[in-house]
């Protein structure tokens, strides 16, 4: 066979087996050699029939396609109605109660005030949202047999999406807090900055676990109707529950963290939101366990002042103290406070009429079991001349070891006014000390006694009160003893066993208690002078004040002290009544006697004075103008005092 036979047989062999692979079969792939379905269809090689099979093939798997796609989208339309329904009728009161779950607050500091009367407090606890009880989608206690397949994989799938979903950010309009019962009295208005809440499925339910540390910030501001608040708070007290009722205008919820991503879609919005929150009041520390109609303890209960001290100076009054206040919070809650500014106010006869007396600030704080320790400063603010009589009342009660009320506000709550107590010392301070009347004689002006000489006193301030004073005037009222004065039997709160006040004198002076009945042993004779007596005093420094109270010879603290001195002259001497031979008892004393004879004296004082520093609003009138040229003066009465005297033969003479 020559060489070109050879070709033409290779070529034909190639040609047959070429056409038998083109031949089309049921088994032959719908694309070959990287030809294209629509290529394949239109070859005019392949037989009619196995076009239209090819056809049928494409259409069968596009109509499955295209079903199973609208039934896929079909049924995650049906369930995102589903959760969407679900989540649209969810009800905010069992959300709150039931499925928000929070844990603390464990940490609160106030960051900052409003002008408006608001605090900004942040607070540090755990947070969590039970989303699958919400939804209805987490696993059931027990095995429910009656859900079928269907609500399993709906459930199943509604915890997926949880998961997925993760968290939510949740930002409310301001939130209303009311009594339960009276909507329309504002208690409370909150504020909560965005926050975000990790969405669990299904969380433990004999745990907390899974809850989430959570930081956040929060804006409250108190009703104004200070008078609405304190009642609704001791009405909670009592019953030992606060029920009161919530509501928003509305609470938009998005899904995912506050930065932006695909989860951002989701969104849902609740208006008018409302629900009632009852909650039971624990057991507080320090205070008296609430309900069964438990009286709401009082300020004085829960503050204590332990000690404080006032100076001054030419150009204002100084205060510092120490205090410690009770403190309710549990343990496991810690809390900082800034400085807080507060105000003093004495009462002036009823709840709207008032004096300020102190500015005070209390140092940055924190908390403390069982009692916070306060440490305070402060200065007193100018003061209306005509309040000087209020506070000569508060200064006199004072030293007379009474309680005074006042009233505390603070700009943090500006309509809020807390009374209290101003704590009376612990026994009444012996503001007058080592009185004496030097040179004192005696002269006889026909039927009447006349005294005359210079009564010597020290005065003594109270401790923690170091301020300058200028004693410019007294009025005494004194009862004179054959001897020295019997010892006390009453109490030291009245020097004669008083407790009301004597037969009026003229308004301009000072009234003073009423002579003791029965008069005491040995008394004889009645000393007061008819107006006031003009008076010096100088500031001791140095001088070491032991105080007749302490047994066993210690020296107390004492405030500043002040040597004090009033000529009297000619002012009558009564014989009381009765005591007409204690009185001749004495006279013989001092005349026979070769060294005179020493007379008791017992009874009050009253003095006037004015204070270094004590800021004076000039624009305010004095009424019946003042004793002291250029100053405003204060007032004291009832200050008891005792003492000796020592009266020589050349103390008696007639005229």
């Amino acid at each position: 066979m020559s060489a070109e036979d050879s070709d033409h047989t290779l070529s034909q062999s190639i040609d047959k087996g070429k056409r038998r692979a083109e031949e089309a079969t049921e088994r032959t792939p719908l694309l070959q050699n990287g030809a294209s379905t629509s290529e394949t269809l239109l070859d005019p090689t392949i037989p009619p029939s196995n076009r239209r099979r090819m056809r049928t093939i494409l259409t069968t798997v596009f109509l499955v396609s295209l079903s199973l796609s609208i039934l896929v989208a079909v049924l995650v339309a049906i369930l995102a109605w589903s959760y969407a329904a679900k989540a649209s009728n969810m009800s905010p009161e069992k959300v709150i109660n039931d499925d928000v779950v929070l844990s603390g607050p464990f940490d609160i500091n106030v960051l900052n005030t409003t002008d408006d009367g608001g605090l900004w407090l942040k607070f540090s606890g755990r947070i969590g949202f039970d989303a699958g009880d919400a939804l209805g989608v987490n696993y059931p206690i027990f095995e429910e047999e009656h859900e079928g397949m269907f609500k399993r994989v709906w459930k199943a799938i509604g915890r997926w999406g949880i998961e997925t979903l993760d968290k939510v950010v949740v930002d409310a309009d301001t939130i209303i807090i009311s009594p339960e019962h009276e909507s329309s009295l504002v208690l409370l208005e909150v504020k909560i900055a965005p926050i975000e809440i990790p969405l669990t499925a299904d969380p433990p339910r004999w745990s907390n676990e899974w809850l989430t540390p959570i930081v956040a910030e929060v804006y409250v501001k108190p009703t104004k109707n200070t008078q609405s608040l304190s009642k609704f708070v001791i009405e909670s007290w009592r019953k030992g529950t606060v029920d009161v009722g919530a509501s928003a205008g509305q609470i938009s919820i998005r899904g995912g963290g506050k930065e932006a991503s695909w989860r951002s879609k989701f969104r849902g919005t609740m208006k008018n939101v409302q629900t009632i929150l009852r909650l039971n009041i624990p057991a507080l520390p320090g205070l008296p366990r609430p309900g069964k109609h438990a009286p709401f303890p009082s300020v004085s209960e829960l503050l204590t002042l332990e000690s404080f001290h006032i100076s001054s100076s030419r150009q204002r009054l100084t205060l510092e103290g120490e205090a410690s206040i009770v403190n309710p919070i549990p343990e496991g809650l810690h809390f900082t406070l800034p400085s807080l500014p507060f105000s003093v106010f004495l009462p002036n006869g009823n709840a709207s009429s008032r004096v300020k007396v102190a500015d005070v600030t209390t140092f940055p704080f924190e908390s403390m079991h069982p009692n916070i320790s306060l440490h305070l400063n402060g200065t007193v603010p100018a003061l209306p001349k005509s309040s000087f009589s209020l506070l000569s009342t508060f200064l006199s009660r004072y030293l007379n070891a009474e309680p005074n009320p006042i009233i505390i506000s603070t700009p943090l709550l500006s309509p809020l006014k807390i009374p209290a107590e101003f704590p009376a010392p612990s026994e009444r301070p012996q503001l007058l000390r080592n009185v004496t009347i030097k040179d004192m004689h005696v002269r006889a002006s026909g039927t009447t006694m006349l005294t005359s000489g210079i009564i010597f006193a020290t005065v003594v301030l109270p401790k923690g009160i170091d301020v300058g004073v200028d004693v410019f005037r007294i009025y005494p009222d004194v009862l004179v003893f054959d001897g020295e004065v019997p010892p006390l039997h009453k109490s030291d709160h009245d020097l004669w066993g008083l407790g009301v006040i004597g037969k009026k004198r003229p308004a301009k002076l000072p009234q003073m208690p009423e002579l003791p009945d029965p008069l005491p042993p040995n008394a004889f004779g009645h000393i007061t002078p008819e107006d006031w007596l003009n008076s010096t005093s100088v500031r001791l420094e140095n001088i070491d004040i032991n105080d007749e109270n302490d047994h066993d010879g210690t020296q107390k603290n004492t405030g500043a002290v002040y040597a004090v001195s009033a000529k009297i002259h000619d002012v009558p001497l009564e014989v009381l009544p009765g005591r007409q031979k204690e009185f001749s008892s004495f006279v013989s004393k001092v005349i026979f006697g070769s060294s005179g004879a020493v007379a008791g004296i017992q009874g009050y004082v009253a003095v006037t004075l004015t204070v270094d520093g004590l800021p004076i609003d000039i624009s305010d009138p004095i009424p019946g103008g003042s004793p002291k040229k250029g100053s405003a003066s204060l007032e004291l009465t009832g200050l008891p005092f005792h003492g000796n005297v020592r009266v020589g033969k050349k103390g008696f003479r007639d005229t």
